[in-house]
């Protein structure tokens, strides 16, 4: 579990894409801290082993062009990677056990199956995971 200072010193130091936001008062972020401790599971180290996942471009025509699922591994990991659909059967077999570095990575999705077919329109469900923790982003698939 994540140390109150650790917390505290992250919310009072936060950015958006890069840019400082003006830091948060140090009661309020101890406002904060009491409140989601009250009420949420704890933060241990786990939850953080992937940050930023999401799909590039995050809608697209799979017959016209692919995305790409990316997302930062904020440390070495096995990763095992999936695309589901709304039902959340596995639809597409991205990576097994994929041996990773530390650092940014993507993976190409055409919008197939692993019958080799392209998938329905609809809303599909990345999904990276690390030590049993899920990390999920969506991407919508159409046809013109």
């Amino acid at each position: 579990m994540m140390s109150r200072s650790f917390i505290l010193a992250r919310l009072s130091h936060l950015s958006w894409k890069g840019v400082l936001l003006p830091t948060m008062p140090h009661a309020l972020c101890a406002m904060l801290i009491a409140l989601f401790s009250s009420c949420s599971q704890p933060i241990s180290p786990d939850d953080l082993l992937v940050s930023s996942c999401r799909f590039e471009p995050p809608l697209f025509d799979s017959f016209r062009q692919n995305t790409k699922l990316s997302y930062t591994l904020n440390q070495p990991a096995t990763v095992s990677i999936y695309i589901l659909d709304q039902d959340r059967s596995v639809v597409k077999t991205v990576a097994v056990d994929l041996s990773l570095s530390k650092g940014s990575h993507s993976h190409g999705w055409k919008g197939d199956s692993d019958e080799w077919t392209f998938v329905p329109t609809g809303i599909y469900i990345g999904q990276v995971i690390v030590k049993g923790k899920k990390f999920e982003t969506t991407v919508e698939v159409f046809h013109w």
